[in-house]
């Protein structure tokens, strides 16, 4: 029974941050899609973060640098 609120919460939190993106940002379906795909992973390190409390701090550090890099992996420059 828990992994199936766990699995919601999961998904919620996911489809949440790539909802912002259009609304606030005027992103397209390929962020959306890029942002709900980091979301799920970063959802997921949150998840150990709460189960081994000793590796919360590190695993908010290790999130931050992740996000941050596959925004700037994705950050497609305008040319022209």
């Amino acid at each position: 029974m828990w992994l199936i609120s766990e699995a919601i919460w999961l998904l919620s939190y996911a489809a949440c941050s790539a909802a912002i993106g259009p609304v606030f940002f005027n992103n397209g379906w390929l962020d959306v899609l890029i942002t709900f795909i980091i979301s799920i992973i970063l959802g997921g390190l949150c998840f150990v973060g709460d189960k081994f409390t000793s590796f919360g701090r590190i695993l908010e550090f290790v999130c931050s640098v992740i996000a941050a890099f596959c925004a700037k992996c994705v950050k497609i420059p305008n040319i022209g």
